[in-house]
Order: structure tokens, then sequence, then C-alpha cells
């Protein structure tokens, strides 16, 4: 800890971020305080100007962190434990606790029971019963945050780390006042604080002339051999071993970090915490397609085998601004066809494909052939999302078709003639499109369908093309408001039920529109006759309200009625069925729609 606190300890700039959850970070501090192994780490050192890795600060040292240090005196490089220490240090300093973000500040306390402490006994008795991560929100509404934590038998694990003993017996005096358990706490937490401190953590030191490829190689054997790391950090590592024999500052990950594309189409596509990884992989998957060992070959399969072999590394780092090119183009194109986030998105297998495609036949070479190209696409991208050619052996399927649409784009540029095939997944024969009756039947075609599976939010999204106008407020759909929008059962459940339907028939995906939150709340669960005719406030006539409805491919007079009874809510669907089959052929032929 003392290293780290002068500079002197650092990471290798391929090292993945800290990933450890809080109970594992409890463990590890409870097993150091009861004296317990905790494992040696891997080291090298790392000099100056001949040092072959820029360092990079633990998580919570970058104030201590001495550049200086690093190009005079040399660094020790942790290659393997950085979870372990950056663990430690971030509990002992508190770095938790300091989050911007209010919701996340925690803190590390060690547990103790007053009652079992003995008094009468002079010896170490090491009372602590564990360790235990807590919120920080609830003790901060209190005047003395340290009393309330106290009170309830804990103590900050970052006194074990202070050197001022005077400023432990400050804050012990701050939050006891009973005198005897006081100084017993005290006298403990003091003897916890001389070991904890006194103890060394194990390490084996790489000798300093090891070479570039064996530092990455040992690295990656000790992070794959008990699984520890994800494919995708091994990979990482490979890209840095990479870049840095050409000489190349900066860190893979900064790359995508610094990625410069619209940030909001980033956050609908990439919305969680671990974004970096997500687009990572995204970029893995496309330098595969695009990695070719020689003329004419065949590009190595998307899969994660694939993702450190040498020929896929090297595209990754000399094919970067073509790869996040086609990220960007494909982005951009899926929201030209309504598909606005990563949520509704019914396959992620074109996401692959088309940044693959872009890099290769990047756009304005020639607005004729761009717009055939864009066809073909727009073909390609709803037989992806309508047809069964991805439900199986998909990263096979993918590159098969990437081929074949990279053959015949290639063609279209260079003015080649070409027969379209109907091979893959232009084959009509083995990959029908579903129509109506495929579409409509409750039982068969689409067994139990959810939300979350292909179909229904492919329907989902074509019932997002004509603008799906919300119902009530009259507001189009867009990027920045999707997020505010929910499922509505266009039927409402409780009426179905009462008719005898079940959970399937209830929940077909063609029951359901996307509209506002407010417009679901208020329409709840009243017949549809009712909440239509309800829509009609102010200038609003019912040739208003039909536009709407009908702006989500709902067929407004089979919906505008009291019942479902009598196979009215079958017909609903059909005709619904209908509306979508018409409206999926035309996209199924490249065509843009609506027009």
């Amino acid at each position: 800890m003392e290293d780290i606190k002068r500079g002197r300890i650092a990471l290798p700039r391929f090292q993945r971020k800290f990933v450890w959850k809080d109970d594992t970070i409890s463990d590890l501090i409870f097993a150091i305080i009861k004296e317990k192994p905790v494992g040696a780490l891997l080291v090298m050192k790392n000099h100056g100007a001949n040092g072959i890795f820029r360092p990079w600060p633990i998580k919570g040292s970058e104030n201590y962190f001495n550049q200086k240090k690093y190009e005079n005196d040399g660094i020790m490089m942790i290659l393997d434990g950085q979870q372990r220490l950056t663990a430690i240090w971030c509990a002992l300093n508190g770095v938790f606790s300091k989050e911007e973000d209010k919701r996340n500040r925690r803190g590390f306390f060690m547990k103790f029971d007053k009652e079992k402490i003995d008094l009468n006994n002079p010896k170490f008795q090491n009372f602590i019963t564990g360790v235990i991560c807590k919120k920080m929100d609830q003790a901060e509404k209190h005047d003395n945050p340290d009393k309330y934590f106290f009170e309830k038998g804990l103590i900050p694990v970052s006194l074990l780390f202070s050197e001022d003993r005077h400023k432990i017996r400050d804050w012990f005096k701050a939050v006891c006042e009973n005198k005897e358990i006081f100084e017993k706490i005290y006298r403990e937490i003091e003897e916890c604080n001389f070991r904890f401190n006194g103890r060394d953590i194990s390490y084996y030191t790489l000798p300093e002339k090891t070479e570039i490829g064996e530092v990455i190689q040992t690295f990656i054997k000790i992070n794959t051999s008990s699984s520890k790391m994800s494919i995708f950090d091994i990979a990482v590592a490979c890209i840095e071993d990479l870049n840095i024999q050409g000489s190349n500052e900066d860190r893979f990950r900064d790359w995508i970090d610094e990625i410069n594309l619209d940030q909001g189409r980033m956050e609908r596509y990439f919305p969680s915490e671990n974004r970096i990884s997500e687009i990572g992989e995204l970029i893995l998957k496309v330098a595969c397609l695009l990695t070719k060992e020689k003329e004419n070959s065949r590009p190595f399969i998307p899969t994660e085998k694939n993702y450190t072999e040498k020929e896929v590394v090297k595209t990754v780092i000399n094919r970067w601004n073509d790869i996040v090119r086609g990220i960007d183009c494909t982005l951009e194109f899926m929201e030209m066809e309504g598909i606005y986030d990563s949520k509704r998105l019914p396959s992620e297998v074109p996401l692959r494909v088309l940044p693959a495609l872009y890099a290769d036949f990047p756009k304005d070479i020639d607005p004729d052939k761009d717009g055939y190209r864009n066809q073909l696409i727009r073909k390609y991208l709803w037989r992806s999302f309508f047809t069964e050619r991805y439900d199986s052996a998909a990263e096979t399927r993918l590159h098969q078709d990437y081929m074949e649409l990279y053959k015949i784009i290639g063609k279209i540029y260079k003015d080649d003639s070409f027969d379209q095939s109907a091979e893959g997944i232009f084959d009509e024969d083995r990959y029908p499109i579903p129509n109506s009756e495929m579409l409509s039947n409750f039982k068969k075609r689409l067994k139990k369908p959810t939300m979350k599976s292909k179909i229904p939010r492919a329907l989902l999204i074509l019932s997002l093309k004509r603008g799906a106008i919300d119902i009530a407020s009259d507001e189009k759909i867009t990027p920045s408001n999707i997020g505010l929008r929910q499922y509505h059962h266009l039927f409402p459940k409780k009426m179905l039920k009462d008719e005898g339907r079940d959970d399937i028939e209830i929940n077909h995906p063609l029951n359901f529109a996307l509209i506002q939150a407010n417009s679901n709340k208020r329409i709840a669960a009243k017949k549809p006759k009712d909440y239509l005719f309800q829509r009609r406030v102010g200038d609003a006539e019912e040739e208003d309200i039909r536009e709407r409805v009908e702006s989500h491919l709902i067929p407004y007079d089979e919906l505008n009625v009291e019942t479902g009874k009598g196979h009215r809510y079958e017909k609903f669907i059909k005709r619904r069925a209908d509306l979508f089959e018409s409206v999926l052929k035309e996209l199924c032929e490249g065509k843009k729609w609506p027009k």
C-alpha cells in the first residue's frame, strides 16, 4: 500500500478494469485481518524510456501516481493480482465513498459485537467477526455518520491504514462514550492496524529483460488457465502487444472510449456499464469478417476463438477508422429503418455484418451505386429479422452471408455484371418470410411469444415505421422519446381473460402497441371503443384518432369495438397481420417503406 502511495506501483495498459464485487472485496479484507494467505502477485519492473509498457494508475491512486518516478526510478507493473491490490487500496482509502453518484457511495466496515468483548481480558482478542460493505446515504443524513455506524457495530476499515495513532484515538473518542469499551476497542484496532501495516504481500518478479511477447503470453496464460478473464480482455492484451511493437502509445480501451460518434445514438445502442467491452466485442467480430489472409480468401468466422488470432488483431489496428466508420453508418441506417435502440433490436446479427460491409464499401462513392447497395442491405436486414436463417449456427451463416453480400456489392462498384444469387439468407424456399396466416396463428407458429423474442420485436419495429403517433398526445415517435414509451395491450388483458382466453392469445405480439407511459396509464383496462372515443378532446375528431391509430399499423375499424367476442379479436389480429405482411414484403425486397 505504501508503494502505491509513493507512486511506485501501477498497471500495464492492457489490464482490464476493476471488476470485483463488494462481497469479494469484503472477504479479502477479512482474510487479511485474520492473517490468512491471500495469494502472491506477479510483477515486473518497468524503466522509463526503456520500459515496454506505459503505466496506468490503480483505481483511486491517480493523485499519488508519479510520472517522474516512472521515468527516473522505474515502476513495478502488476501482471497478476491487480484485482486484489485494487480492492485493498480502494477499501482502505475510502475510494468507493467518494463516488460522484451519491447512490453508489459506499464504505467497507469491520463488524464487531459489543456484547462479546471481554473487558477483563488484556490479550489481543481479534474480535472482528467480518467485513461488510454499506451504502453511505443513510449515515450521511445524521450529524455524526461515524457514530451512526459505530452504534451498529461497524468500524471503517480505513482505520487499518492510518499512520496517525492520534487520528484513530480521536475517531473512537468521537463515537464511543463508554470509557472501558473505548479503551478496549481502541487497543484492539490499534493492534490490528499495526499487524495489518506490518504485513507484506508475496510477489514474484519477471526478469527485467523479458521480451514483450513473452510478457504478454505470460499474462494471457495466467489469466486463461483458471478462466479469470473474458476472451475480450485477452484479445485486448494481444492488441496492446502489437500496438507497443508499433510504438503506438494509445490504449485500445481509450480508442473505444474516444470514438467520436453521435453520443445519443451510442448510448441507445450501448447503454450499459459494460459499454467498453460491448463495443470492443463488436469491433472484434467486425474485424474477424474483414480479415483476409490473402486475396479472395474467406474471412475468419466471428467467434471468440478467433479474437486473438494475429491477423484479426492486425485488422483491428490497421483498419480502425474503417471499422468505426462502418459502425457509424450501420447505426445511422438502423435509425433510418426505425430501429432506434438495442432494447428493441430483434437480432444482433446484422449489427456485425453491416459494419463490415460499410467498412469495405464507404458511402458517397457513387450515389446511384450507394442506393443499390442500401437496397441490398435493407433486404438483408429485414430478412435477418423475420426468417429462421440465424436460429442456429448463426456465426457460420452470417459469415457466409457476408461473403455473398461482399461479392455482390463489389461487382456493383466495379460495374461488373452479376446475377443476384438465391443462396444463404436470400434463399426464399429454405428461408421464407412469414405470411399473414403464420403471423396471426396463435399456437403453432409463434408458440409462447414474449417481447424479448425475435419475431415479436421485429413486428414491433415494423409498427413504428409510419411514425407510431401516440394515441393520446399526438406525438410522433423519435429516437429521443422511444425510451419513454411502454407496451400497451390494444385489447385489454382483463377483458380478454374474462372472455376465457389464455395467455398466448392475450399476449399475441399483434395485440401490442408502443405508447407513452401517461397514455398507457390513462387508457388502463378500458374497452377499445371507450378509450378511442375518450381521445376526442378539443378539436380532435375521429379521423384524427384514426390517423394516430393507423400510424402503428393498427386497423382502426377492427379495433373500435366493445368486446373481443364474436371472433372480433381474431378478426383484428388477422387484419393487422395482413397489414404487416404487405409491409414486410416491400422491405424484404429492399424497397423503402413508407415511400
